[in-house]
């Protein structure tokens, strides 16, 4: 949903997992390229985005309905510099006594969203 609300503003969306992000997480960042607002479309910081939601969905009464598409959202953090907890990383080279000592991860891999489907398909329910 968002992906397609992006494209109203952007040539170009691109989602994409990063490695310090764990395989189970659902998260994902989104880079989006070249610039495109809908013809008509002026940036203003007096938008009702910026209302409390309850009140805003009172008041886009008169509102037009491309400004209703745009949601909400909040970006924070980097995460480049941390190890994925899921992944394997190979030992170090035979014969090198230097460098880390291969270890487990960091932390177990969450449980998958799919998990309950897992179960139905091996009971043979689905």
């Amino acid at each position: 949903m968002i992906y397609d609300q992006l494209l109203n503003f952007f040539g170009e969306v691109d989602c994409a997992k990063p490695r310090s992000s764990r395989s189970s997480s659902i998260e994902a960042f989104v880079v989006c390229r070249n610039y495109a607002p809908p013809d008509g479309f002026v940036p203003d910081m007096s938008h009702p985005l910026l209302m409390n939601p309850a009140t805003r969905c009172q008041s886009d009464e008169g509102t037009s309905q491309d400004l209703r598409r745009i949601l909400d959202f909040v970006a924070c953090g980097d995460l480049s510099a941390w190890p994925d907890s899921d992944m394997n990383y190979p030992p170090p080279s035979p014969g090198i006594n230097e460098g880390p000592e291969d270890t487990n991860p960091i932390a177990p891999p969450t449980e998958p969203p799919y998990k309950e489907w897992l179960l139905k398909k091996s009971r043979g329910e689905l």
